[in-house]
């Protein structure tokens, strides 16, 4: 027998086993272009019912194509990726009405996350203390670069200037070069923590009753994912040397050349089985049993020579067949895969990493849920939407405003 839960909506619990783990948690979007539509994603796979909001006037961003917004509402690479098993409305929110169309529609909605910056949400008449009079136990979620409050936090900024500000961006790159930019994947792991934040005020409001309002910065995202570089700094006053593809203390620790254009095999040895294995894979050449590379500190100084001389060996190798060798040695390795190799891989195929939607009559190929949950898996049920494909519905569920009036309210430029 399954026991009843409480559930992490507001409303009635939901079955377990329906539709994924949040099933009857809605949410209410007003995040565009990177970190916020990737959080609200993840809980779209996870079962929440995620309905986005924008305007003709300023649809997201990641909508346009070659520059240019695409006013049909039409779809690009990263609107799609983001986008799925979510619900799009569109309200002039300038509009001197869209307030009261807001404050109507969060009495039906446990989280607004949003991702403006600090003090637009207020300026709208939107603002959390606004709408928490609406629904008490209601979840904001505030994603901005800087937070809602310091010096900085007006100023703009996108996933480079996360990880710049971070101090991610300073320590990656190679010795001798610059610092590097961290684009998509600084937005991806900011949503993710974002994702967490909200799960957390679920999980606590289902305990306490109570809603709060949760304020992340972006750049504060990337300091958390170098604490080691902090402590070590804490520590001795050292700060992190920019060291490309090196592991301090570890060699060879790299990415080498194979047969072709541009194909790759990464190779990290951290342990002398991994380096006894390694050696057996080259066939026990004579520079392997040199003094400068016996013990693992010895290759690390040396790792310059290494790198070029396992190179010289993996230059000669299909990738595929390369990375076949060197796992029956018990070597960590792997292909550096691209796009197509991606979709291709026979490991990747059967888990059901990658997934096709069928929209504007295509067919694109996108990645599906991250998560595997036994009980109650979580599945991509829907294409990302129109722009304001599902204003009347949703308009009509929840406010109960029949067509007459949402054609006017569109004809005043308020639903637009």
């Amino acid at each position: 027998m399954t026991r009843p839960r409480k559930s992490l909506s507001g409303g009635e619990a939901v079955s377990s086993n329906q539709d994924g783990p949040l099933a009857g948690v809605k949410v209410l979007d007003f995040t565009w272009f990177g970190v916020g539509p990737y959080s609200t994603l993840m809980l779209a796979f996870m079962g929440a019912d995620c309905v986005r909001v924008e305007s003709q006037n300023r649809p997201d961003a990641a909508r346009h194509g070659k520059g240019k917004p695409d006013m049909l509402g039409r779809t690009f690479g990263t609107f799609t990726d983001l986008s799925m098993n979510k619900r799009s409305i569109t309200i002039n929110l300038k509009h001197p009405d869209a307030a009261n169309v807001v404050l109507a529609l969060v009495e039906h909605f446990d989280l607004v996350a949003e991702s403006f910056r600090p003090g637009v949400m207020e300026r709208l008449g939107i603002g959390y203390d606004e709408l928490k009079k609406r629904r008490p136990d209601l979840i904001m979620l505030s994603s901005s670069a800087h937070g809602t409050g310091g010096p900085d936090s007006n100023l703009a900024g996108y996933a480079p200037i996360f990880a710049a500000l971070g101090g991610l961006g300073y320590i990656s790159g190679y010795r001798n070069g610059p610092p590097m930019e961290i684009r998509h994947s600084m937005d991806m792991a900011s949503g993710l923590m974002c994702s967490f934040a909200v799960l957390t005020a679920l999980l606590e409001r289902q305990r306490s009753g109570r809603g709060q309002h949760i304020d992340i910065a972006a750049r504060e995202t990337a300091s958390c994912l170098m604490g080691h570089v902090f402590t070590e700094f804490g520590l001795t006053g050292r700060g992190f040397e920019r060291c490309g593809n090196d592991e301090e203390g570890f060699a060879p620790h790299n990415c080498y050349p194979c047969q072709g254009i541009d194909r790759w095999i990464s190779i990290a040895v951290v342990t002398e089985d991994h380096w006894s294995g390694l050696v057996r894979a080259m066939s026990s050449p004579a520079w392997a049993q040199e003094s400068r590379f016996e013990d693992s500190y010895r290759r690390w100084l040396n790792r310059d020579d290494l790198d070029r001389l396992i190179a010289e060996w993996t230059h000669a190798w299909n990738v595929s067949e390369l990375w076949q060798v060197l796992q029956a040695h018990g070597v960590p390795s792997s292909p550096s895969f691209d796009s197509r190799q991606l979709v291709e891989d026979p490991h990747l195929k059967d888990r059901g990493v990658f997934q096709t939607v069928a929209h504007d009559g295509t067919q694109h190929t996108v990645v599906g849920s991250p998560f595997r949950f036994s009980a109650t898996p979580g599945q991509l049920h829907s294409p990302p939407p129109r722009l304001g494909a599902d204003t009347s519905a949703i308009i009509g569920e929840l406010l109960g405003w029949d067509s007459d009036a949402v054609t006017r309210m569109t004809e005043e430029g308020l639903l637009v």
